[in-house]
């Protein structure tokens, strides 16, 4: 059996690799696919759960033999949690021990599952380290370094790189010459980017968000820290995510305009002040401090 990955925008070599070992039916217990945001990497592991099943991609998530682990919700806000539980993984391993009623494959994804507590990442150590013979599990991570190093090295890393703006604008059809300037200066490389530009309302909320990214970046350091107190208070994950996102892709766009010059350094001191605030969250740090962190640096 092999899958065609359709519509797929660029990772050909990760591609062909899994083509590989699907049709030598030589597929390891656990993998990891690890890159930046929005690369694809979630489309990718769905579309090879979706083949090792044997069903189409849409009909994955009502399919018995697999099971999705995200932020799960908070029962009282209704909101995503910032971080994936123990009981989210014990969940998912009892549903994973169960016999499927084919006796096929089962498959558990985990996307952001560098999110995953200290707890929850021993409880999925327990599955990795007592794999089923016909258990597939698949991480999808942005930061694998936050995973314990027992998980990474039982898995397979499958490692994802931006993609080459050529390709992507390829990928976008008649709309890619008007798109062109937003692809090479703020999409960076992440199809998912790219493809949000597609849609009219969406690419103007973006560019609100790099306008107010700018403005940030501007700002007295006083003028920073009301607007993340502002952020911050809303207790909403999505906000905080969206703006880390926003000022990333500003801060690789202000990058790649000032290399030569002398405020390029003091722009990559900032986008690694804001890799490592993004990584304090991630480890259940304190939000408001990480972010300041971050304002202090820039």
């Amino acid at each position: 059996m092999t899958g065609d990955f359709n519509g797929i925008i660029g990772h050909q070599a990760q591609i062909e690799y899994l083509r590989k070992i699907i049709a030598g039916e030589n597929v390891a217990h656990a993998y990891l696919f690890s890159g930046a945001e929005r690369l694809g990497k979630r489309t990718i592991a769905r579309e090879f759960a979706s083949i090792m099943l044997g069903i189409e991609e849409n009909a994955l998530d009502t399919h018995p033999n697999f099971y999705f682990v995200d932020y799960p919700l908070d029962e009282k806000t209704g909101e995503p949690k910032p971080h994936i539980d123990i009981d989210s993984i014990r969940d998912a391993r009892e549903r994973m021990q169960l016999s499927t009623f084919d006796g096929g494959r089962k498959i558990l994804l985990i996307d952001h599952a560098d999110s995953m507590t200290l707890g929850a990442q021993n409880a999925l150590l327990k599955t990795l380290e007592e794999p089923s013979g016909d258990a597939l599990i698949i991480l999808v991570a942005c930061m694998p370094k936050i995973l314990l190093p027992t998980i990474v090295s039982r898995s397979v890393h499958i490692r994802f790189a931006p993609v080459a703006s050529k390709i992507i604008l390829q990928s976008l059809g008649d709309k890619a010459l008007a798109l062109k300037e937003l692809v090479e200066s703020f999409a960076y490389g992440r199809p998912g980017i790219a493809l949000e530009f597609l849609n009219d309302e969406r690419r103007e909320e973006i560019e609100l968000q790099r306008k107010d990214a700018k403005a940030f970046f501007r700002a007295p350091l006083a003028k920073r820290f009301g607007i993340i107190a502002s952020l911050t208070k809303k207790k909403e994950r999505n906000a905080v995510q969206e703006a880390l996102k926003t000022w990333r892709m500003q801060l690789h766009e202000d990058l790649a305009e000032s290399l030569g010059t002398p405020s390029a350094l003091r722009v990559a001191i900032a986008l690694n002040a804001l890799e490592e605030a993004d990584e304090s969250i991630r480890r259940n740090g304190n939000v408001p401090l990480a972010l300041e962190y971050f304002a202090i640096h820039l």
